[in-house]
C-alpha cells in the first residue's frame, strides 16, 4: 500500500522487477568482458613466453637443413 492508504498498481511491482534485472545483467556483462579480456591477455602472455623462452630447434630442422645444403655441395 501507498502511503496514501491506496493500493499501488500492480505494474510498479513488473517494472520494479525488469529494472532490477536489468541492472543485473549490465553487471554480469561487465563481468563477463572482464574475465574475456584477462584470459585472453594469460593466452597471449604465454604464448609470447614461450616464443621467446623455446630453447631451441626441438624437431632438429636446422640440422637437416644443413645436412641437406651438404648432400648437395658434395654432389656437384
Amino acid at each position: 500500500m501507498a502511503a496514501s492508504g491506496r493500493p499501488e498498481p500492480a505494474g510498479t511491482a513488473i517494472v520494479s522487477s525488469v529494472d532490477f534485472h536489468g541492472c543485473i545483467f549490465v553487471f554480469e556483462l561487465g563481468w563477463l568482458m572482464y574475465t574475456y579480456t584477462v584470459m585472453a591477455d594469460a593466452v597471449n602472455e604465454g604464448v609470447r613466453y614461450a616464443m621467446v623462452h623455446a630453447g631451441g630447434d626441438v624437431a632438429g630442422t636446422q640440422a637437416k637443413v644443413k645436412a641437406f645444403a651438404w648432400h648437395v655441395i658434395t654432389q656437384r
